[in-house]
């Protein structure tokens, strides 16, 4: 039995208990929506209702769909999980040479290569990710090599040059076509 008011009051209690202003949910079954809910507000300063027209800055949720496109490749035959950078992107190098030929896929996705974060990787940055991966090699590891997953940038978007390498296509349109489109999420860009 499906209870859509009580999933509803559970949500709006995890956003209060974690401060979060608002989110806009749902509950796919067999690729149709069962449940949705808009929860919080669209801004605290004006404290306008959130709606389900509001548009979300994806942020780091963009790592999820930077995983699932790699593992459409998995699932495809054109790579593994334990498939080298270096095979399929020579041009990736660490500051620590002896570490690159060994670092695999699921390093990248799983951010544990040792990267921490960096400001060449904010926001506001105006590097390309063919700049960003020749920058790597300057960059020093800040935890030992597969010892955590360290939050930061560089392992995705190395495992983004890759997806496109494979593909031949931007990993903005791989994304919306073979995600999005999936997925049915005909407003995400």
């Amino acid at each position: 039995l499906f209870r859509s008011q009580a999933l509803s009051a559970a949500a709006r209690k995890i956003l209060d208990d974690y401060k979060v202003p608002g989110a806009a949910l749902s509950i796919l079954k067999d690729g149709k929506p069962i449940w949705r809910d808009c929860v919080g507000v669209m801004s605290t300063a004006t404290g306008k209702p959130l709606n389900d027209t509001a548009t979300f800055d994806i942020g780091s949720i963009s790592k999820t769909f930077n995983a699932a496109t790699v593992g459409l490749l998995v699932e495809a035959g054109k790579l593994t999980w334990d498939t080298r950078a270096v095979d399929v992107l020579p041009e990736f190098q660490l500051s620590d040479p002896s570490i690159t030929p060994h670092v695999l896929m699921r390093d990248l996705v799983g951010q544990s290569v040792g990267f921490g974060e960096d400001n060449i990787m904010n926001y506001n940055s105006r590097y390309t990710r063919k700049e960003i991966i020749g920058l790597i090699r300057t960059l020093p590891l800040r935890v030992p090599f597969r010892s955590e997953c360290a939050y930061q940038q560089f392992g995705p978007i190395v495992a983004t040059a890759i997806v496109e390498r494979i593909t031949d296509t931007p990993w903005e349109d791989f994304v919306e076509r073979e995600v999005c489109g999936r997925l049915g999420l005909k407003e995400t860009f």
